[in-house]
């Protein structure tokens, strides 16, 4: 019965310690902070949606503007695992023949396509406000510029003949691939909270959401660790 009544004292005193908006003090001065988390990137209709693992970093400077709220401006580097992968099949006259050893020989003018579309370093310029909840939770909201980069590989998986049958002839040539990459802009907004650790370090939850040119566009769900100087 003691420990019971104990225990609820116990979480009664952190409750208030941490979530009591008595002396909620809007955050100032710069900070620096890393993040990861999911990555969920859509490269628009008719193609699947890829996911992988988001990490960054990002630096910034709040400004109070009052006793609880203050605005922000931020600067973000990051990169990513997501990688979208299809295969397409296209029609390609003079393509090259089926070598078979039963005449006559077939013409395959159809080609496999594979296709790679990785997504690379993102830069994010800025800003936003938090308000401070109490002395240890602030909640906070972004929108900014960003810049994506994308990188798409092609590869044709064969050229030229393609042998069937158990005798071959003809030339038999390597796939051929080609790589390109392009800078995408777009808006980025997001939303989250920080929970203050210690004077200078605290733990951070945020949802964002990227739009940017050519029907792209991205969720991400992220935790990130910082320090305010």
């Amino acid at each position: 019965m003691f420990t019971k009544k104990f225990n609820t004292s116990i979480m009664v005193v952190l409750f208030s310690f941490y979530f009591t908006p008595v002396n909620a003090e809007a955050p100032s001065g710069p900070h620096i902070e890393i993040s990861a988390g999911y990555d969920s990137l859509s490269l628009g209709k008719g193609i699947d949606s890829s996911s992988g693992v988001r990490y960054g970093l990002e630096a910034g400077y709040d400004v109070p503007l009052g006793s609880s709220v203050a605005l922000g401006f931020n600067v973000g580097l990051s990169d990513t695992s997501a990688k979208s992968r299809q295969q397409i099949s296209v029609f390609i006259p003079g393509a090259g023949p089926v070598i078979s050893p039963f005449p006559p020989a077939l013409p395959t003018p159809t080609r496999v396509i594979d296709i790679e579309t990785s997504a690379g370093r993102e830069l994010y310029v800025g800003g936003g406000l938090t308000a401070s909840l109490s002395r240890k939770l602030n909640i906070s909201a972004k929108a900014g510029y960003t810049n994506l980069r994308l990188k798409t590989t092609a590869m044709v998986q064969s050229t030229g003949a393609v042998v069937a049958g158990p005798i071959s002839s003809g030339p038999l040539l390597a796939p051929i691939s080609a790589t390109a990459s392009d800078n995408l802009n777009g808006v980025r907004l997001g939303f989250g909270g920080q929970l203050e650790l210690t004077k200078s370090l605290f733990l951070g939850v945020e949802y964002s959401y990227a739009n940017y040119e050519a029907d792209v566009s991205r969720n991400q769900l992220l935790t990130s660790l910082g320090v305010r100087f």
